[in-house]
């Protein structure tokens, strides 16, 4: 992986850890609700817009918590959610797909998936596809487990975060996020948390 280190935690990207995009705030600071944010230019990063699936499956703003979808991610954080089109962990048919138009040093995300066909606890891997500013395409692979409760405060992640950070003058242009059971066990969704990097 010329060029990137894999980021095995948030705090890789400084302490406290940075996050770059909160879902729950729009590009104007305007609130976002739990609407279609997909294929739309609402998050600003890094001074440009972030568009999430420019072309893939619908995605949606969601909550971390009991009244919205209950997994072991951070308890009230925004999350982006989109279903899985694919058992198979390829690059050509991610579930999320973030496009940055000013590309930065550093991202990565939590990662967790749900359907009706997972239970808590199964050992889970999060790929993270990353296309640099005018190279090819490389990825990183975390692993983590499967969790139907929102972690609090304070309670260690069990969820797969998986990130890079580029080395000398890379930029990151493009991540797309996806996830695999040994056995390529199907899950219905995948749910990515606030993104956290380096500008």
């Amino acid at each position: 992986m010329a060029g990137f280190t894999q980021v095995e935690q948030p705090q890789a990207f400084g302490a406290p850890p940075c996050v770059i995009v909160d879902w729950s705030i729009g590009a104007d600071g305007a609130p976002v609700g739990a609407e279609l944010v997909s294929r739309q230019d609402i998050y600003a990063v890094n001074g440009g817009g972030l568009v999430i699936n420019p072309n893939g499956p619908p995605a949606n703003r969601r909550a971390c918590d009991i009244t919205d979808i209950c997994l072991n991610l951070r308890e009230g954080d925004p999350l982006i959610v989109a279903n899985d089109p694919s058992t198979a962990a390829t690059r050509d048919n991610t579930p999320i797909t973030l496009t940055f138009a000013n590309p930065v040093r550093g991202v990565g995300a939590f990662v967790a998936v749900d359907g009706p066909d997972v239970q808590p606890g199964l050992p889970l891997l999060a790929v993270m596809w990353l296309r640099p500013l005018g190279g090819s395409w490389t990825h990183v692979v975390a692993s983590g487990v499967t969790g139907a409760s929102p972690v609090a405060q304070g309670q260690q992640d069990t969820a797969a975060f998986v990130g890079a950070l580029a080395s000398s003058n890379e930029r990151i242009a493009e991540v797309r996020f996806d996830a695999t059971f040994m056995g390529n066990r199907r899950f219905k969704f995948l749910a990515l948390s606030p993104l956290y990097g380096a500008l």
